[in-house]
Formats: structure tokens, C-alpha cells, sequence
């Protein structure tokens, strides 16, 4: 799974893609108004994601300023970060950590996020941070990596 963050605009097309069917449906059911019908079905998804997109933030803003500072500091927008499948495939750590990392993988060099205490594997390679070390399996047994 990639380690980059989806852009803002590729989740809006991916909406747009998904809906626009059901205007397209909706106007040949409705043929003689399907010009004004289909402008009026695209508008109202407009306004429906960005009202969607303001009431999100807002919410987050007013529940938690602390949190909504430090997601918007690592370039993370809420309401993006709030979209699951098919919208948004990012994972979770991407979603909620941005683009920072705090560490890098010895084996592959790959940029992680890890938490403290708990155990993560590298994505890249399989390599293991657990106990506060980097681990690596080698077919029979857990060799330290330094």
C-alpha cells in the first residue's frame, strides 16, 4: 500500500465518478428535462461536498482545536482523512500522520511512523519494530538488526 497521501482532488473525482451515474440514469428516465436535470444533479454534488467537506472540519475544529491544529500543521485535511473505500484508500497511519515520519526502516530505508510500545512491520521489507528494536525473520528464527 502506498506511504503517500491521496490528493483532496483525486477523492473528489472518484466521488463525482461514482455518482454521476445516477444522474446519467435519472435523465433518460426523465429525457425531455435531462439538460437541466443533469446541470442541477452535478451542481448539487458540488454543494454537497463541500458543504460536507466545511461541516467536517468545523466539527473536528470545535471538538478537539488541539488535534485539528496539528492534523492541519502535517498538511492533513480532516475530512478527507475521514473518507474510507472506495473514496479515500489510504491507511489509516497515512490518514491520521500525514506525510511526517519519525523514523526509518535500517533494512530498507523505508520512512515510518512508529508508536511507542507498540509493534509495527515494515512494509517494504517485513522487518519487525517490537521491544524497541528492529527485528528481521530469516526463515527460522528473529535476528536483531543494528
Amino acid at each position: 500500500m502506498s506511504r503517500e497521501r491521496t490528493p483532496e482532488w483525486v477523492c473528489q473525482l472518484r466521488f463525482y465518478v461514482i455518482c454521476i451515474p445516477v444522474g446519467i440514469i435519472a435523465a433518460i428516465a426523465l429525457l425531455p428535462f435531462a439538460v437541466p436535470m443533469l446541470l442541477g444533479f452535478g451542481l448539487t454534488l458540488v454543494i454537497f461536498w463541500n458543504f460536507t467537506r466545511l461541516f467536517t472540519n468545523a466539527v473536528v475544529r470545535v471538538a478537539d482545536p488541539e488535534t485539528y491544529k496539528a492534523m492541519r500543521d502535517r498538511g492533513v485535511d480532516p475530512f478527507v482523512a475521514s473518507l474510507g473505500a472506495p473514496l479515500n484508500f489510504d491507511s489509516e497511519e497515512v490518514r491520521l500522520r500525514g506525510l511526517t515520519h519519525n523514523a526509518s526502516c535500517p533494512a530498507c530505508a523505508d520512512l515510518l511512523w512508529i508508536n511507542p510500545g507498540l509493534t509495527l512491520t515494515c512494509p517494504g521489507c517485513g522487518a519487525c519494530w517490537h521491544n524497541d528494536q528492529w527485528w528481521k525473520w530469516n526463515g527460522s528464527q528473529w535476528i536483531l538488526i543494528q
